[in-house]
């Protein structure tokens, strides 16, 4: 019984460990963010925060789709969810949400800007 405990809790541990690591390698810093999206021809740039801070500037080439609104899974929807998305927030609390939120609807590659658009906007003022 000691041993089959035991490897329940490996695997759990397991599944946990590589769940941390899958979250760390889709947040990315600014700069490899700046330059995928910058060397990618068709990129799905997604500004996740309301319309009035979109409105008040965003990255370049981004589209609004705002994750607190009842329809951001509607809108989403309108991705390719084969290929990959970038996603961005004011600070990286939001996207984190929204990326959740995608993966549960199918989406396969979800990144985020570390830091969100702050991050972004200190970088390159």
């Amino acid at each position: 019984m000691k041993k089959l405990f035991l490897v329940i809790l490996i695997l759990i541990t397991g599944i946990n460990c590589r769940a941390q690591v899958s979250e760390e390698a889709n947040l990315l810093e600014k700069k490899e963010f700046y330059k995928v999206i910058s060397q990618t021809k068709k990129v799905q740039l997604v500004d996740v925060r309301t319309a009035e801070e979109y409105k008040n500037g965003t990255i370049k080439y981004a589209q609004n789709i705002d994750c607190l609104s009842d329809d951001f899974i509607e809108n989403t929807d309108k991705l390719n969810k084969k290929e990959p998305v970038y996603i961005f927030c004011k600070s990286g609390n939001r996207s984190a949400k929204a990326k959740e939120k995608m993966i549960e609807n199918g989406f396969e590659q979800v990144y985020e800007l570390k830091d969100g658009y702050l991050a972004w906007k200190k970088e390159n003022e």
